[in-house]
Formats: C-alpha cells, sequence, structure tokens
C-alpha cells in the first residue's frame, strides 16, 4: 500500500467525508472506493441474480 498526499477544494473535501459518514466507510476506504469505480475497476452496483421466468 502506498500514502499520498492529495490537495483538493474544500467542497470535494466535505462531500466524500458526506459520503463515507453515510456508507459507513472511512475516508480513505471512500475515496479508494470512488477511485475504483471512477477506473472502472469496481462494478456501481452490485449487479442482481437473473431469476428464470416459468
Amino acid at each position: 500500500m502506498i500514502s499520498i498526499t492529495v490537495r483538493m477544494p474544500q467542497e470535494i473535501r466535505d462531500r466524500i467525508y458526506e459520503f463515507a459518514e453515510k456508507e459507513r466507510r472511512s475516508v480513505n476506504s471512500e475515496i479508494v472506493h470512488l477511485l475504483e469505480i471512477s477506473l472502472g475497476t469496481k462494478a456501481l452496483v452490485t449487479p442482481k441474480k437473473e431469476t428464470s421466468k416459468k
């Protein structure tokens, strides 16, 4: 794992803190989660299993 420092506008920082609290994640975990979604390495929503209709 690496450590980096990122400068960002206060408004973006505030939104990340709000999202992290809402999702019950640490701020670090929320940032990693958002980066994974943005980079396409993690699905935004877990796909639902299809059920066969008969």
